[in-house]
């Protein structure tokens, strides 16, 4: 763009010079348009890096959706295990599901917390529970209220829908898209 912009300018500046000679204006004409290719060459791709961060957020926020369930699901079959067992751990399940938890990190800062009956609770922002024993809890991709084009992150709590701050999903594929686009 700045080459572009010099153009412009210096063309500009000839036709202020030499106000009566057709090549300049030419060459104004001809810089005006090579700088307004530019301007929608960058608009373009603007536009294409705000729809794949909208495309990441969504893809994001299904994916933690569908570890939150996963790792419910998993702490309800450790618990019915270790109840069953007498107390011997099940170790197959629980390797299963912290490498889910790893994934899920892969994708958004956690906070893990062990109960007492083997379940573990799992927490992302500033303490909105994604897992809370064998009840899974979604993140959701929602409009923006302000910004109709744009997708924030959103937690379904058992009150409704609720959007969370982008500065509170930290980490991760989406705490790094979020402060990519911020």
């Amino acid at each position: 763009l700045s080459p572009a912009i010099q153009e412009f300018f210096s063309a500009i500046q000839n036709v202020a010079t030499y106000p009566n000679s057709n090549p300049s204006r030419q060459t104004l004409l001809s810089a005006a348009a090579t700088l307004s290719s530019r301007f929608a060459m960058i608009d373009e791709r603007l536009a294409q890096m705000h729809d794949g961060v909208n495309q990441d957020v969504v893809a994001a926020t299904r994916q933690i959706s569908a570890y939150a369930v996963q790792v419910a699901d998993l702490n309800d079959r450790i618990t019915v295990a270790l109840s069953a067992s007498g107390g011997q751990p099940p170790n197959d399940l629980m390797d299963q599901r912290d490498r889910i938890i790893d994934l899920m990190n892969q994708d958004v800062r956690t906070t893990v917390l062990v109960q007492d009956d083997g379940a573990y609770n799992v927490f992302i922002g500033t303490g909105q529970p994604l897992v809370a024993g064998n009840r899974a809890y979604a993140l959701q991709a929602m409009r923006d209220p302000l910004d109709s084009g744009r997708f924030t992150v959103a937690y379904q709590s058992p009150a409704g829908q609720i959007q969370m701050p982008e500065n509170a999903v930290g980490g991760g594929r989406l705490g790094g898209v979020l402060a990519f686009r911020s």
